[in-house]
This record gives C-alpha cells, sequence and structure tokens, in this order.
C-alpha cells in the first residue's frame, strides 16, 4: 500500500488525538503568537478566523473538565449512600426488626432470609433492589410501619441519587463529543494557517515557525491514560522517563481502593511507598515522591478489591 504523503497528514490533529491538555496548549500558543504579529495584515487576517475557533475549543474544553467534576461528585455521593445501605442502614433496619420478631423466628426469616449479603453484595440496582423487596416484603404490618417508612425514604434517596449520577454521565458524554469537534476544527483550522504561511513565506518558510508550538507538536508522547485494573492485581500502565519536577494527576473513577506507584519492570511488585486512592477521588502529585525517578520508570496500579475490577486515569501535567 502506498504511504500518505507526510505533508498531507494534519500533525496538528495526530499529536492531540489523546490529549486535550497538549491541543489547549498548542492552541493557546498559535493564537497568541498570531496575536503579537497582528500589525502584520496577512497575520491579522489569520488570527480573526482562528481566534473564534480557539474561543470555541477552550469552552468545549472548560465546560468538559467541569461537567467530569460534577459526575464526579454525584458519583461518589451514590456510593456514599450505597455504602450507607450496606452497613449503618441495614444494621438499624435489622435491630428494629429484632426487636418486634426475635432472629430465628419464622418472620424474621422471612424478611431478612439471607441476611445482609444482598444490601452489601451484587450490582447497584440488586442493592437497591433488596431494599425495595423488604419494604414490599413488611407490607402493612403495623409493628413495622416506622421501619417501612424509614426504608422507603432511603430507597427514593438511593434512586434520586442515581438518577442524578446517571444524567451526569450523559451530560460528560455529550461534552466529550462537543470538546472532540472543537479539538478536530482547531486542528483543521491551524492547519490551514500554516498552508496559508508555506504559501505566504514560499521563499522563506522558516518565517511560519514561531506561530506554532513545535516543541509539542513533534515531540508528542501520550500524556492522558484510562483503563481497568483486574480484581485482587496489579497492572502495568506505562514506561515513562520523567524529572523531579514532573507532575501528574491519579484518578480513581471506580468502586474500589486503587494504589499507584513505580517499578523498575512491568511486572513490579508494589513496595512500602504508593499512592491510595479511595474510589472516585483524584490527585495531583510531584512523581519524585513515589521513588527515585532515574531508577523507576514503570507506572503501575494495584486494585486491592477481591470482587471488582477498578478503573483509573493517569495524567502527565
Amino acid at each position: 500500500m502506498e504511504r500518505i504523503w507526510i505533508y498531507l497528514i494534519n500533525p496538528i490533529l495526530t499529536s492531540t488525538l489523546s490529549s486535550n491538555v497538549l491541543g489547549i496548549r498548542i492552541s493557546n500558543t498559535h493564537d497568541a503568537k498570531l496575536f503579537a504579529g497582528i500589525s502584520d495584515p496577512f497575520i491579522a487576517g489569520l488570527y480573526a478566523t482562528y481566534h473564534v475557533v480557539h474561543i470555541v475549543y477552550t469552552k468545549a474544553y472548560n465546560w468538559h473538565k467541569s461537567r467530569e467534576s460534577v459526575q464526579q461528585g454525584l458519583t461518589s455521593d451514590f456510593m456514599a449512600l450505597l455504602k450507607k445501605l450496606g452497613f449503618e442502614k441495614i444494621n438499624q433496619w435489622d435491630s428494629s426488626i429484632a426487636t418486634v420478631y426475635p432472629k430465628g423466628s419464622a418472620k424474621y426469616k422471612s424478611l431478612l432470609a439471607n441476611g445482609h449479603a444482598p444490601f452489601q453484595n451484587g450490582s447497584q440496582q440488586e442493592r437497591i433492589s433488596a431494599a425495595t423487596s423488604l419494604s414490599l416484603s413488611i407490607g402493612a404490618d403495623p409493628s413495622l410501619a416506622a421501619v417501612k417508612t424509614d426504608i422507603d425514604a432511603f430507597v427514593t434517596e438511593l434512586e434520586d441519587a442515581d438518577t442524578a449520577q446517571k444524567g451526569a454521565f450523559m451530560e460528560v458524554e455529550k461534552a466529550s463529543n462537543d470538546l472532540e469537534a472543537a479539538r478536530v476544527a482547531m486542528a483543521e483550522e491551524q492547519y490551514g494557517n500554516l498552508g496559508a504561511m508555506i504559501k505566504e513565506y514560499k521563499k522563506t518558510p522558516i518565517k511560519a515557525a514561531v506561530y506554532f508550538d513545535l516543541k509539542a507538536i513533534r515531540k508528542f508522547k501520550q500524556i492522558f491514560f484510562q483503563n481497568h485494573v483486574n480484581k485482587k492485581s496489579s497492572r502495568f500502565i506505562v514506561e515513562r522517563t520523567v524529572d523531579d519536577a514532573a507532575q501528574a494527576t491519579f484518578s480513581n473513577i471506580g468502586d474500589t481502593v486503587l494504589r499507584f506507584y513505580l517499578s523498575d519492570k512491568k511486572t513490579g511488585e508494589i513496595g512500602t511507598t504508593f499512592l491510595e486512592l479511595a474510589p472516585n477521588t483524584d490527585k495531583t502529585i510531584f512523581l519524585s515522591t513515589l521513588g527515585d525517578l532515574s531508577m523507576l520508570h514503570f507506572f503501575m496500579v494495584q486494585n486491592l478489591d477481591t470482587i471488582n475490577k477498578g478503573e483509573f486515569t493517569l495524567e502527565f501535567l
């Protein structure tokens, strides 16, 4: 198969494919450099068109980040309620039921036949359904009316939180699609400006260089990673050599506790130095806090959960 002529490949589009952080940097540079040269009518014309595209991209990026923050917050709230259901609330309901129908009695067994397990294990919906089923089993029993009222109120709280987080996920998805469209438009417009400059400066094309973030475009490395890690296991994320000033944001976007660490090999075991993140939390750190960066080049993640897989992102800043 014949290779595509390299000049027909948009380097801005390809270099920003996996990173809008890099895309914003490249766009900020181009926009600022064009603005600095608007005393030249040719550059002023390019700036007038590009600045509009740049603003759309910047707003789309900021909106996407804000929607992600909202979604993470709502998910965290929902997960906190699920945890409360599995421990505090079921213990409370169990105690109230046992006061009326002693443990071991037929009535008690009919209400909590499987103990607390259905409220602590299974899918999110299955755990909510366990509470709903308990309420239905109590029915019109006047001696457990207060318990039923509390169950129904908590189920409503759970369902409202679940609806809110699912709505937030839809907003994030839409914002993500809008951001991708804005990134592509930015890259195409900047590539078009490169073409216009090559024509304008065809005898001295080096003049175009000042208007682009060539270092970022040429030396692009993937800086954003998102993946999962299986239950009770470790996973290699990426091999990367960085200096002591390097920072990164680690995000636990799943339901399990995760530990991030550095190793000298892909299969390295976790040591005593690591970053532990609770579900739906993130933290930005200097990578030097994880160990000797001159020796440890392999970024790893460990999932402590024995049942569920973990979800994470890593973004180099």
